[in-house]
């Protein structure tokens, strides 16, 4: 019942403190050599307490370290908060299983966020199959490479 859209917009509220933001498409826009930033638009704020979003953030950083479910999201040389879904539905299988789709939601870097990522993929599984999409991502958005990342300064 809800978008990936929505989602990226979940991961961004739990990644900045819970502001609910106005998604954006560009960060700045430039004219005749002027560049204008795209301004934050807060159009609401989580009503849940600080101390329980960092709880939330603490487990999505531990999900998406070496050996969590998450960590087929996380790029070479980034910590970054990361949580798998996998959405079974439909019949059961003669073996018990059902099918399933794929989620995977995160934010990065982990420590000054600025960026949250969220891939949904019919008929796949979170870990498998979304994770390693959303590090992807990440990797071209920051302009790494799978030997590791620098993420670039002054990124909103």
């Amino acid at each position: 019942a809800v978008t990936p859209l929505q989602m990226a917009v979940v991961a961004a509220s739990i990644a900045n403190g819970g502001d609910v933001l106005q998604p954006r498409v560009v960060t700045a826009t430039s004219r005749g050599g002027t560049v204008t930033p795209t301004p934050r638009v807060v159009r609401n704020h989580l009503p849940v307490d600080a101390s329980n979003l960092a709880v939330v953030r603490e487990g999505m950083r531990l999900a998406a370290d070496p050996g969590g479910t998450a960590d087929q999201g996380e790029p070479l040389g980034m910590t970054i908060g990361g949580k798998t879904g996998t959405a079974e539905f439909g019949r059961i299988a003669p073996d018990g299983s059902f099918d399933s789709h794929a989620w995977y939601l995160c934010f990065a870097p982990y420590d000054n966020p600025e960026v949250a990522v969220a891939v949904y993929i019919e008929h796949g599984v979170g870990a498998l199959h979304a994770a390693p999409i959303a590090r992807s991502i990440l990797e071209a958005y920051f302009g790494g490479d799978r030997g590791g990342l620098v993420a670039q300064p002054g990124g909103q």
